[in-house]
């Protein structure tokens, strides 16, 4: 997304005080943790909703759920930081 780039160009190009790209990587932590709780919310509800409707032997499903256990992992290892 933009602010993503923007954040990445910041971090890039920054000749301030050490602080400043601390800050810069701490706000683009935080914004990639919301979208992965995000990302993860939309997942568990689709495989929910797979599960309870696709036919049996269809195992689409699968992806879903691989998708969700590589969020929740990704989730699991990023520092805790809220902004």
């Amino acid at each position: 997304s933009a602010a993503w780039r923007e954040g990445f160009t910041e971090l890039r190009t920054q000749h301030r005080h050490p602080c400043a790209r601390v800050a810069t990587v701490h706000r683009l932590t935080a914004m990639l943790r919301r979208s992965l709780q995000q990302r993860f919310e939309q997942l568990r509800q689709r495989l929910s909703e797979q599960v309870q409707t696709l036919p049996h032997g269809n195992e689409s499903w699968l992806d879903t759920e691989r998708e969700l256990l590589a969020v929740e992992r990704a989730l699991a290892r990023m520092p805790l930081c809220e902004s």
